[in-house]
């Protein structure tokens, strides 16, 4: 979350001009997640390989929800630090954002549909791999994608955080 910081920090003002992205987005910086490296842990790397090959290797694809791309429609920066003690609990907040705020999943029963953020298509692969063979039965119709944003809210809605 500290490099997400400093590229907009070093790439401000950002004035981008891809249509794809708002004009203020950290996408709008050139090569902001596949170029720029940072050092961390005694190596070299992009945002884009600490995003994949150092959170992916968790296996825990609630350490995405955690991470923080500089996007509005993101998760939120937290004002602590993760630290081994209390990473569970901190995880499990960072998920509970899912059923809070409606930029990130919202789910639409009486009609059955469920929109959900693009920052989950970003690293489909982990969420389905890990989470989409846990959702209930009754979802078994849905994509992979959606039975795994499914298995990580059903625990939340049934504790009744809404």
């Amino acid at each position: 979350n500290a490099f997400v910081l400093r590229t907009v920090i070093d790439g401000y003002p950002i004035r981008g001009k891809a249509p794809e992205y708002p004009a203020n987005s950290i996408r709008q910086i050139p090569g902001a997640f596949e170029r720029h490296t940072f050092r961390a842990g005694g190596r070299q790397l992009t945002l884009d390989s600490i995003e994949r090959d150092v959170i992916g290797a968790f296996d825990d694809p609630r350490a995405l929800l955690a991470l923080s791309r500089g996007a509005v429609g993101g998760s939120r920066l937290k004002s602590e630090a993760f630290t081994s003690e209390r990473l569970d609990q901190q995880l499990t907040t960072m998920t509970s954002e899912l059923v809070t705020r409606r930029v990130l999943v919202q789910v639409d029963a009486g009609n059955n549909r469920l929109s959900v953020n693009p920052m989950f298509s970003w690293r489909e692969a982990l969420f389905t791999r890990t989470l989409a063979n846990r959702a209930p039965a009754g979802y078994a119709s849905r994509s992979g994608l959606e039975r795994a944003v499914l298995a990580l809210i059903e625990p939340l809605v049934k504790m009744g955080m809404r």
